[in-house]
């Protein structure tokens, strides 16, 4: 049985595109998901978008992709579905609660808030933050693809679920033919 941690923010849930469609009504600005180049501070007027991962209303109010219940489901059939998050201590609470409530299907004792994932072992890892996929314990850490990670010398990157369910199974097929 496979334990399989995913990240929360860019990954399950919608955190950079709300908090641009927030900061673009209250600028008049019109940012978008290409604008964030890399992790972390930018420009001083996008950089206002972080401000908002400090508000727990804003936490509890995320949308989730598309899709992202049916792909934990999905991965459940393979093992543990380990959700690990980085919010500060202000919006634990409402992270927490905002996982129940949109991902009942997951243990909550499997929902892990840790500002440092490099900590956590598990089979896979999927994750938005080069800086945790490098430096993960996880067998297979998997890099999920968006404008601000791009790097061509990483080969474990996915930019879609069903590439991450794809890459898991490719992975299984390839230790199952090993053993043989």
């Amino acid at each position: 049985m496979l334990k399989i941690i995913l990240d929360c923010d860019d990954v399950l849930y919608q955190t950079n595109e709300a908090a641009l469609e927030r900061l673009n009504e209250e600028m008049g600005t019109s940012y978008g998901l290409e604008d964030i180049t890399k992790w972390g501070t930018i420009s001083r007027e996008l950089d206002c978008r972080l401000e908002y991962f400090q508000d727990p209303e804003f936490i509890w109010g995320l949308p989730v992709y598309d899709g992202a219940s049916e792909f934990i489901a999905s991965l459940m059939e393979f093992g543990d579905v380990v959700l690990a998050t980085s919010v500060s201590p202000c919006c634990a609470t409402a992270r927490m609660n905002a996982i129940r409530r949109d991902f009942p299907m997951v243990n909550p004792e499997n929902a892990l808030i840790c500002n440092d994932k490099c900590h956590i072992s598990g089979d896979f890892m999927l994750d938005d933050g080069y800086h945790n996929v490098v430096r993960s314990a996880a067998k297979v850490p998997v890099l999920y693809e968006k404008p601000w990670n791009r790097d061509p010398r990483y080969l474990a990157t996915v930019s879609s679920y069903r590439d991450f369910i794809n890459f898991i199974s490719r992975y299984r097929r390839q230790q199952y033919e090993q053993q043989q």
